[in-house]
């Protein structure tokens, strides 16, 4: 038989298997294959299962019906042969050590694993370890020098390989599985990631970045609320003259024109100096000092409405027909965020109020201010006109 063990009554070897020889041999220097005779069993192989059994001869004739793996031993190398000479006095302690590294060594498959049962032969008064190696795979079966055909064909070895080929086969395919699922996963991450910076671009659009972290971080939208003690207010109103018996198609042609206007108006506001607000109709609302504070927001309000107005100027030559009414006005107000479902961020107090009125009494392609602003205006290089007292 290829792997079994004759073992007499001074727990020495008598008799092995093929395979076990050869394993021997090469574990221990390709020594000659007969100094395994006579040698005690456990020097040659170290006791796994069961734990704690006495290896003798009495103890192993009454375990008969136990299963006992055993471990072949490696020769140990010099480095190892002396550390063991100096832990001669602490012979339990080193024992427990050079076990654990012949576990290490038989997980590892660097060493034949032995799994078998302790048989009494009455004939010859040995006991007969009738015996098959523990394999997982291939890798380990190359490991000790064996072949599949060296594997009993009526033990468990064969069987436990092929079933390590089928569960190495699905576990590939659920790898396989786990692959594709971690791509999809990637590009599903990186989609939602795009669907997030639209989705903020939008919501940056109604409300100031700044605030929206806030409400984004958890803060409610009371808190958000902020009172500014000086802001300006910009309200630009295009005007767009139409043919009378208008068509649709002209109607198109109008919407066309307004989003030109506003487009154009929109490149012209910069964060942080002014603050596109809302579009109502044919009206353009900008602030300039708020959401961000900004102590020159009269002047950069004033270049601003300036720059619509050349905007507009521009736009005309091209296109003729339209025109634009400009009012702006400084002063203190409030800020916040309004609504739920389609929040905005909207400007309240008499400043709102005041520069609207400023944009409705205005003429067309002028830009009308309050008294109050123009007097700011008129310390810098500004110039004014006085229009006189207008009722709004």
């Amino acid at each position: 038989m290829a792997f079994a063990l004759l073992i007499d009554r001074e727990m020495c070897v008598c008799g092995a298997g093929e395979k076990i020889v050869d394993a021997w041999s090469a574990s221990n220097n390709n020594k000659a294959p007969n100094l395994l005779m006579g040698v005690k069993i456990d020097k040659a192989f170290t006791v796994r299962r069961p734990q704690g059994i006495v290896f003798d001869w009495e103890s192993v004739y009454n375990s008969t019906t136990v299963l006992f793996e055993l471990s072949l031993n490696k020769a140990a190398s010099t480095k190892m042969k002396k550390r063991v000479s100096k832990l001669e006095m602490a012979a339990e302690s080193s024992d427990r050590e050079v076990m654990e590294q012949q576990r290490k060594d038989s997980r590892s498959g660097r060493t034949l694993l032995l799994k078998g049962q302790m048989m009494y032969l009455r004939d010859i008064d040995a006991l007969i370890y009738l015996c098959s190696p523990l394999i997982s795979d291939l890798q380990e079966l190359g490991d000790m020098g064996l072949y599949l055909n060296d594997l009993h064909d009526h033990g468990l070895s064969k069987e436990m390989v092929f079933n390590g080929f089928s569960h190495y086969s699905k576990l590939d395919l659920l790898c396989e599985k786990e692959e594709a699922r971690a791509e999809e996963l990637e590009t599903s991450l990186a989609l939602a990631d795009s669907w997030k910076k639209q989705g903020d671009e939008l919501l940056y659009s109604m409300i100031p970045k700044t605030l929206a972290e806030r409400l984004q971080n958890g803060e409610d939208a009371l808190d958000c609320v902020t009172k500014y003690d000086c802001a300006s207010v910009i309200f630009a109103e295009t005007t767009i003259k139409i043919a009378d018996g208008e068509t649709l198609e002209d109607a198109m042609k109008t919407v066309n024109i307004l989003n030109t206007v506003f487009s154009s108006f929109d490149e012209l506001v910069t964060s942080p100096i002014s603050y596109k607000v809302e579009t109502v109709g044919m009206v353009y609302m900008a602030v300039s000092g708020a959401p961000d504070l900004n102590p020159l927001h009269t002047f950069h309000a004033a270049d601003l409405a300036l720059d619509m107005l050349e905007s507009i100027q521009r736009l005309n030559k091209e296109i003729g027909g339209v025109s634009v009414k400009i009012g702006f006005h400084s002063g203190p107000l409030v800020a916040g965020i309004v609504g739920l479902k389609v929040p905005r961020y909207c400007l309240f107090g008499d400043t709102v109020n005041t520069a609207s009125r400023m944009e409705s009494s205005s003429l067309p392609d002028k830009i009308q201010t309050t008294g109050t602003t123009a007097a700011i205006l008129m310390k810098s290089k500004y110039e004014l006109s006085y229009r006189g007292k207008r009722k709004c």
